[in-house]
């Protein structure tokens, strides 16, 4: 029987890891009949992955699946032999799990879900439906929720940055240029997340126009998301994801809207690099894959209801459809109405 060992630096209930099992599952890797599972779940404390892929490593596991840059790292300092499937990362190589993209060869491969044209829709969509526009007085503000202590995310940062200056530069003009602000937010707990809304010096949050939530799995723990979203609707300010899965129904626990790709997805084609390998395929013969398919999804009935602040014209029929609808000028591949 096959081992699988698991090391991810989110918790056990994670949505994404999730699909991996259940993907694994629909190849015939049916658990304590075809494979065996050795489970290491940091819940958000990163500094625990170096021992777990260590003792994964000690169990003489057959293949790591790494869910993020933090646990692929981690796996990647443990063996240089053990195979190493990658699940939601950046830049492969910044991330520090391929040394060369154009080298096989490698212990290391899967799935990245990094997109540059990502961040540069995002900042689009978001400077549709909130006020970014120039004022030379007091530069309109864009916050970034970002963990500080994941370094595969710079790249997403210096993405996002140039993003949203390339987006001042076309809204704004040579007399009035808008000089959009992008404001770092780092969060590591809750408590960063409910600071950041606060009246005061820490409270960063509050003077953007707009967030845009950097995936990560740090943020995507239950009650650091939860106080984002809370915190963001509370004071009436928007909030754009990375990854669709956020935004999964009308109910008032999902978020508002996101652009990016299917971390589900991504991690379900992980499991298939996984099932090649075990079926005998060298690692170092399977080329890196890139999550290419974006997709917007919008939560009109949280939009509707909330009313945040630069959202009412699109709670109207006619707005919303020119500008998510079919033949609008951001067209959603979902809608959650109801």
């Amino acid at each position: 029987m096959k081992i699988v060992g698991v090391l991810s630096a989110a918790s056990a209930s994670n949505i994404y890891v999730a699909q991996f099992f259940a993907r694994m599952n629909e190849l015939g890797w049916v658990e304590g009949q075809t494979v065996t599972y050795d489970r290491q779940f940091a819940e958000g404390h990163f500094e625990l992955l170096r021992d777990m892929a260590a003792q994964l490593v000690s169990l003489g596991v057959d293949i790591i699946f790494a869910g993020s840059t933090p646990a692929i790292r981690a796996a990647r300092q443990a063996t240089k032999t053990i195979p190493i499937v990658m699940g939601i990362t950046g830049d492969p190589v910044i991330s520090g799990g391929i040394t060369n993209l154009a080298v096989l060869g490698q212990n290391v491969t899967g799935m990245s879900d990094f997109n540059e044209t990502q961040h540069d829709s995002q900042i689009a969509i978001l400077g549709e439906v909130v006020n970014l526009q120039p004022n030379p007085s007091d530069p309109p503000k864009v916050g970034m929720f970002h963990n500080p202590n994941n370094p595969g995310k710079q790249k997403d940062i210096d993405a996002m940055r140039r993003a949203i200056m390339a987006y001042s530069r076309k809204i704004g003009n040579v007399l009035t240029p808008l000089n959009a602000v992008p404001v770092l937010i780092p969060v590591t707990k809750q408590a960063d997340v409910d600071s950041a809304f606060k009246v005061g010096s820490l409270g960063k949050a509050l003077d953007c126009k707009g967030l845009i939530v950097l995936g990560d799995p740090q943020l995507g723990l239950p009650d650091i998301s939860k106080s984002v979203r809370d915190n963001a609707l509370a004071k009436n300010k928007p909030v754009m994801y990375g990854a669709i899965e956020p935004v999964k129904s009308p109910s008032s626990d999902s978020a508002l809207m996101a652009f990016g790709p299917s971390h589900a997805q991504v991690f379900r084609r992980a499991a298939e690099y996984v099932n090649w390998i075990l079926n005998g395929a060298a690692p170092g013969t399977l080329p890196v894959s890139f999550e290419t398919v974006m997709q917007l999804h919008v939560n009109r009935k949280l939009l509707t209801d909330s009313r945040p602040a630069g959202y009412e014209l699109y709670t109207t029929d006619m707005a919303f459809n020119a500008l998510f609808g079919v033949g609008g000028l951001h067209p959603a591949d979902k809608v959650y109405a109801a």
